[in-house]
């Protein structure tokens, strides 16, 4: 959603609206907000916050971004309370992706409890991002509990 307050004409609001990415029934928004899924596919679309208009496109496990640009990444795992074992959680961009290098872009550490992280990181149309887990089976499955997404602050033309 994009809320604009102006007083009279103004370039801003035009650009704005142009950015939109306006078709036939809505626009679009460029964000996407995920919950854990399942052991065999992990990630699914939230029910709350899942616009079938965006541009970004979740595909086995993977969120594809589709317009380049600078992209605000968040995410929350809470780990079940054991102080023996260690979780990770790491949001790569481009793993195994042919013609693309590697990035890993977050990366965070835990014994039990909640691991918050957020990032400004800039994308290019074809990247692909991904939230590792591990080990998954001391994670809170609770859609409160664990998440991550992404939305785009500014489009930006791939060079």
């Amino acid at each position: 959603m994009v809320a604009v307050i102006t007083k009279g004409n103004n370039q801003r609001t035009e650009k704005i609206k142009a950015d939109a990415h306006e078709g036939p029934d809505q626009s679009s928004v460029n964000y996407i907000h995920l919950v854990w899924g399942n052991e065999t596919s992990p990630w699914r679309h939230s029910s709350l916050c899942f616009c079938p208009n965006t541009t970004l496109l979740l595909q086995n496990d993977l969120v594809e971004i589709t317009t380049g640009g600078f992209y605000q990444t968040y995410a929350q795992v809470t780990f079940i309370d054991k102080e023996k074992e260690e979780g990770t959680v790491t949001l790569v961009a481009n793993e195994n992706v042919p013609g693309k290098a590697a990035r890993k872009l977050s990366e965070a550490e835990h014994r039990g409890g909640t691991v918050s992280m957020s990032a400004v990181i800039r994308l290019k149309n074809g990247d692909r991002v991904k939230l590792h887990i591990k080990p998954p089976s001391l994670i809170l499955r609770d859609p409160s509990k664990t998440y991550w997404g992404l939305y785009m602050l500014d489009k930006q033309k791939d060079k």
